[in-house]
């Protein structure tokens, strides 16, 4: 709770800038008094100032600081300190500086710095310091809205009045306490979110539409693919039906080849021989013709070649020695050659960056002549001059892009600023329309009521003849003695019932002072009932956890160790519960993994098995009919060994070959004979020879050979494709072996832990059983038993200090009366007061009954007496009314100039947007225009600084690295060429002499040539008697039958092959085809539908979201605005119970029963539901306004009673409130009966902790007549001295009232 302590002032208005006035504040009464002019109210201002940092009216410009001419001055500094304890029960001190300068002609108002400081058991912390700050802090820390700071708490004199001002100001103000505007701009803020979010959805649903239709289209793109997808994997099966057809006639084909093997061997082989034979027949023949025969034994022969040879080699040796100086010489010569190829192309390089330099000499000279043309550059250094441009350039568009942004900055802060005044404008426009509208309902109502009255002078004075009629009747009769006898018992019952009103106040101050203990009371019964059913549960409990059959089992009972006991024994049993738990589970890890490890080898082994098995195929059906895969390493062998011998052959026949083209050649050209390199004797013995060697060139047999090659190389192929598989078929049954051996072991060892697993989840399982019975059962029942032993001593302690505190306040050993018996005592006094009027009102009956006759004239007197009443007030009323009148259409004049000025005003500030708008626009494209000119010349300026640079830097290379080596590589080029043409002369000479010596080794030559030749021919018959021999043994006829049927079935075979490759083929581009229809497709998925799916989903779910949201801001918008309302009722049902109860206890007067705060709802379907707010008052039921109606002191007991109301009723925490001049206009009578309220209200309010009432009069008597001794025992007098300035001074209230 709030409250404020002290206060302290300086330099403010008639206060000493010098020197520091304080005053402090009590509880429940603080007295100010001083004469008018003395200084009062600034401390009411003061402490607005400091809470809130609102200066007082018409105090601007520094009005509220202290004159510095009255001081002389011309710098004046002042400061207002408050000293207040915040609503979380701090203490805390804000100080506001201020500061007025005097010049010449002028005077500065400044608010300087304050502070906000927290002192919390002696340490000092500072909060804030600046103004705008505390501001908002100090009403924060003193738990009350700046409204009520305003308006209610520290309400200025001149608008202490405020609840019955006219209606606009009472709605503004109104609005302000409630808040309205910050829940009005919340509803609003949600409408425009709302609105935004529409075109938002809008936009989605047309974006959900355009992408549903692209995902249908995309989905039937995918149907279609998947169909055609279905088409190609139907004809890829065809195919692959074809394919493994096509394999099969591959396999028959190739089966039938292996199985006539012997055949085409017999043949190729019969082939080969006769071949050989007539070669060797016709090389024999050429032999003979054309080498000189001579008849030495082979051996003689071979000795006489060995001879030549030697002789030979040693002029070969001098050849060779010849060729590799030449050799050497050749390299040198291509060395120089190289070097002079190199110096040309230097030479050419240099050359070409010769003319470059040139050019660039030109472009440069062309750059610098268009630079000094337009006037850019001026001077030699070119560089430097194109550099400042640049800079120059760069700084005018920074400059320009500066100057543009600051004025169209400045262009759009007016336009924000004239919006602000247009809606400003807006808003005050329609509060001047309703305000029209009501005066405009209240003119017609005046008006209407005072044509009713047009006639009631003439009514009154026909009343006033009646009524001397009937007063001249009554003056002739005397009272009755009886009649008076009923009166004094009317008068004794009434003194009567008045004592038991007195008892009955008296009772209900006793409850009142008991309902501040209600609280305590409450409580202590509370804390008892709850003491009660706590024992009641705990012995339930305990019973249940006794009888429990594991419960006893276990020894757990309920008693005063039972936590710990509970404890060990629930920790057993989870350790028991681990501990088996990971037993358990480690042998189930290793029975998983022995499982895992057992079906992996059977897995594995299958495997095996199933890979050997198809490779044991593979390899039988490479291997020959017949032949097993045991076979396998004979038949490779047979196969190399056959291979090498088609080899042998190939190259013997391409040797023989190769010398008898070589000897047609010689023939041809030479006229002699290669062998011998005799010359022919005629041209019959020539053509003789050529014949020969023509038939002996024959390709045919050679082609034979090498089919038979080919044959045997693809049939050692093939077995050696399939020596990899034959490897790992041994590889595998090595492991098949070894894994079968593990599967043995694993098997064994898995039925031993399957069994030891078994017992281990049986004991898990009874320890799990045991574990969740505890969770479940027992913990639950030792749980509550715990907790209610805490709750239980908890409750003990608190019953305790309850009871003590019962006892502190009720006195030792008191013996109050309870809230029950007061109320009991309250009833039976009231009951008493019922029947005491039910008896005054038999006797009154009786009264009336015996005095009917006068009762009834002196009815109908006071009847004419009431209704000349009620005349006079009519007339008094239609004058009221003509003034209301007049008063309404001068309103409604005002109100019309002012909607017409604001129009126009409107209208003006309307038209100065546009034109802003149109001058932003012009000036922002103006600015962009600038800004590209500038831009575009700063590139300019960029590209030629850019070429300058590099045209003087290539310039500058050339110059200094290429000039010099031009005129080097010339004398390069020379020497070079010089040494090219002597090594060229030298490589001549160095040919010549090796030709002279090859002659000579040629003719050397033709002699061993001769002798090798007959050394071939006799090798030539040894063979051909070989072949005849191999040509005897063969099985000829059979080898021809057999291959005859075999051409029968390769044939067929090929047809078929031919038949189905076809129709394959057509499947294959029909698939082709396929596949291109169904890339296009998926082209056409990836270009138009991407991602179509998932943006659909995207698009989808934001839609659906921000329809959610949409549609929960408006349930949000409606719950808040009904919780606004409801709110708004339910605090003007507060603030009006609390006027009623004060108007109540505090008014003594007659003529109104009670007053209250109207609330008129009106609906605005701008801005929703708001208030309007009038003060009412009840006289029997009858309901009428209360301004213009009541009476200066009504006035105020009404301002005062509805500021405590909203104080209670939004300041909770402040109890705070200042009463600045109360008895201002009050005459004696009045100020009396104000005081007196004041006394009831204080009475009525002292109890309430943080209550503090503040009077400020000039009055000491109303001091005397609102019995302040009772509350306070001084207060502070308020006066000038002597050089008047204004001091504050302690006064004892008994002393000055006495």
């Amino acid at each position: 709770m709030s409250a404020i302590y002290k206060l302290s002032i300086q330099g403010i208005r008639s206060f000493d800038s010098n020197e520091r006035e304080t005053i402090e504040f009590g509880k429940p009464l603080t007295l100010i008094v001083g004469t008018n002019g003395s200084g009062k109210t600034t401390i009411i201002e003061c402490l607005k100032y400091a809470t809130t940092g609102d200066l007082p009216p018409n105090s601007k410009g520094g009005a509220f600081v202290h004159d510095p001419k009255i001081t002389g001055e011309k710098d004046v500094r002042a400061q207002v300190k408050l000293a207040f304890t915040g609503a979380n029960d701090v203490n805390m001190i804000v100080t506001r500086n201020i500061q007025l300068l005097v010049k010449k002609t002028t005077s500065t108002f400044k608010t300087l710095e304050g502070q906000l400081v927290a002192l919390n058991k002696g340490d000092r912390t500072t909060l804030c310091s600046r103004a705008a700050e505390l501001d908002q802090q100090v009403p924060l820390y003193m738990g009350v809205p700046k409204a009520i700071l305003d308006y209610v708490i520290f309400c200025h004199q001149e608008d202490s009045l405020w609840p019955l001002s006219e209606p606009s100001n009472l709605k503004k103000k109104f609005d302000e306490i409630f808040q309205a505007m910050k829940f009005t701009k919340a509803l609003d803020n949600l409408k425009v979110i709302r609105k935004e979010m529409a075109v938002d959805i809008k936009l989605l649903k047309q974006s959900v539409e355009h992408l549903k239709v692209d995902r249908d289209r995309s989905r039937s793109t995918k149907i279609n693919i998947a169909n055609l997808e279905k088409r190609v994997e139907t004809y890829q099966k065809q195919v692959q039906e074809v394919d493994r057809q096509l394999d099969e006639i591959t396999d028959k084909s190739d089966k039938l080849f292996k199985s006539n093997q012997e055949f085409q061997q017999v043949l190729s082989k019969m082939d080969g021989l006769r071949n050989s034979r007539s070669s060797l027949q016709a090389q024999i023949a050429r032999l003979e013709g054309t080498t000189e025969l001579l008849d030495l034994p082979r051996e003689k022969l071979e000795d006489l070649v060995t001879n030549f040879s030697a002789a030979l080699k040693e002029k070969e040796t001098v050849v060779e020695q010849l060729q590799n100086q030449m050799r050497e010489k050749r390299q040198g010569l291509d060395e120089a050659r190289n070097s002079y190829n190199e110096l040309i192309s230097i030479k050419g390089g240099l050359e070409a960056r010769q003319e470059t330099h040139f050019g660039h000499k030109k472009q440069l000279k062309a750059l610098v002549e268009d630079l000094r043309h337009k006037k850019i550059v001026h001077s030699d250094a070119i560089a430097s001059e194109l550099n400042e441009y640049v800079d120059t350039s760069m700084k005018a568009l920074e400059a320009t892009s500066l100057e543009s942004g600051k004025e169209i900055e400045k262009l759009k802060r007016q336009i924000m600023d004239l919006e602000s005044s247009r809606v400003k404008q807006e808003q005050q426009l329609i509060y001047c329309k309703k305000d029209k509208d009501k005066l405009l309902q209240e003119l017609d109502s005046f008006k209407s009521k005072f044509g009713e009255m047009a006639d009631i002078e003439n009514d009154l004075a026909k009343e006033k003849d009646s009524l001397k009629n009937y007063e001249a009747r009554l003056g002739g009769k005397d009272g009755d003695q009886e009649i008076n006898d009923l009166t004094s018992q009317i008068k004794n019952e009434n003194g009567r019932i008045l004592l038991l009103e007195n008892d009955l106040e008296k009772i209900q101050r006793e409850l009142l002072k008991l309902n501040e203990q209600a609280d305590l009371n409450a409580k202590f019964s509370l804390l008892k009932k709850n003491l009660t059913i706590k024992d009641e549960e705990l012995k339930h409990c305990s019973i249940k956890l006794s009888e429990d059959s594991r419960a006893q089992t276990w020894n757990i009972r309920p008693t005063l160790d039972l936590e710990l006991e509970f404890k060990r024994f629930y920790l057993k049993l989870q350790k028991d519960s681990t501990s088996l738990t990971r037993e358990h589970n480690n042998l189930a890890q290793g029975v998983a993994e022995r499982q895992f490890i057992y079906d992996s080898s059977k897995k594995k082994l299958e495997e095996l098995q199933a890979k050997i098995e198809t490779l044991h195929r593979k390899v039988e059906d490479g291997l020959p009919e017949n032949c097993t895969i045991e076979d396998y390493d004979e038949l490779l062998k047979e196969a190399e060994e056959s291979y090498r011998v088609a080899v042998e052959n190939l190259k013997m026949h391409k040797t023989t070959l190769e010398f008898n083209l070589k000897a047609l050649e010689v023939a041809k050209s030479s006229n002699c004979c290669y062998l011998c390199q005799r010359s022919f004797g005629n041209d019959q013995e020539q053509s003789k020879l050529l014949v020969e060697l023509q038939s002996r060139t024959n390709t045919k047999y050679e082609e034979t050979l090498m089919a038979i090659l080919k044959e045997e190389e693809e049939y050692l192929a093939s077995l050696r494709k399939l020596e990899r598989d034959f490897s790992l078929v041994k590889s595998l049954s090595d492991s098949k072996r070894s894994v079968e051996q593990e599967q043995n072991r694993t098997s064994s060892n898995l039925t031993e832990q399957k069994e030891t697993l078994s017992d281990s989840a049986k004991r898990l399982g009874e320890v799990t059983d045991d574990l969740q019975y505890v969770e479940k059962i027992l913990r639950p029942i030792v749980d509550n038993i715990l907790r209610l032993r805490e709750d239980t001593k908890a409750l003990n302690g608190d019953f305790k200090e309850v009871s003590d505190e019962l006892s502190v306040v009720n006195g030792v050993g008191g013996n109050l009366k309870t809230a029950e018996e007061l109320q009991v005592e309250q009833k039976r006094v009231s009951s008493a007061i019922r029947d005491s009027r039910k008896q005054l009102e038999e006797w009154q009956e009786a009264k009336e009954k015996k005095s009917r006759e006068l009762s009834n004239l002196i009815g109908l007197i006071r009847e004419k007496n009431f209704r000349i009443h009620d005349f006079e007030k009519k007339i008094s009323e239609k004058t009221n009314l003509a003034s209301s009148i007049k008063d309404n259409e001068n309103s409604l004049s005002h109100i019309d100039s002012l909607i017409e000025s604001g129009s126009s005003s409107l209208k003006t500030i309307s038209n100065r947007v546009v034109d802003l708008k149109a001058d932003l626009t012009h000036k922002a494209s103006h600015a962009l225009t600038r800004e590209k000119e500038e831009r575009k010349n700063l590139d300019f300026l960029r590209e030629k600084r850019d070429i300058f640079t590099r045209l003087t830097s290539d310039i500058h290379e050339f110059e200094t690295v290429y000039a010099l080596r031009i005129q080097s590589i010339g004398e390069e080029l020379s020497r070079a060429n010089g040494l090219v043409i002597s090594l060229s002369q030298k490589l001549e000479t160095g040919i010549k002499d090796i030709e002279a010596q090859n002659r000579q080794i040629n003719d050397s030559s033709n002699e061993k040539k001769n002798l090798k030749l007959n050394i071939d021919l006799a090798d030539l018959r040894t063979e051909l008697t070989q072949i005849d021999f191999e040509l005897s043994n063969l099985n000829i006829q059979n080898a021809e039958a057999q291959r005859d049927e075999y051409q029968q079935e390769s044939n067929h075979l090929r047809s078929l092959f031919e038949k189905l490759s076809s129709d394959n083929a057509g499947r294959l581009g029909e698939i082709k085809q396929l596949q291109n229809q169904i890339h296009s497709l998926f082209a056409q998925l990836k270009s138009d539908y991407s991602d179509v799916d998932n943006t659909y989903q995207r698009e989808w779910v934001k839609l659906q979201t921000k329809t959610l949201v949409t549609d929960d801001i408006e349930v949000y918008s409606k719950a808040l605005d009904s919780a606004i309302m409801k709110y708004h009722s339910l605090k003007m049902q507060d603030i009006n119970r609390i006027i009623d109860e004060l108007w109540k206890r505090t008014y003594s007067g007659t003529d109104v029963d009670t007053i209250k705060i109207k609330s008129d709802e009106v609906t605005n379907s701008m801005r929703g539901k708001t208030y309007n707010y009038r003060v009412v008052m009840y006289k029997q039921d009858a309901e009428l306004d209360m301004r213009g109606r009541c009476s200066a002191g009504q006035k105020v007991l009404a301002s005062i009673i509805i500021r405590l109301a909203l104080s209670e009723t939004f300041g909770v925490n402040c109890g705070v409130i200042a009463l600045d001049e109360p008895t201002t206009n009050l005459d004696e009578e009045n100020i009396e009966s104000l005081a007196k309220s004041l006394n009831n209200i204080i009475e009525f309010r002292r109890h309430q902790k943080n209550f503090q009432l503040i009077v400020i009069t000039h009055d000491e008597k109303f001091l005397r007549y609102m019995g302040a001794a009772e509350f306070a025992d001084h207060f502070y007098k308020v006066k000038r001295d002597d050089r008047q300035k204004s001091q504050i001074e302690w006064v004892d209230i008994n002393r000055a009232i006495s």
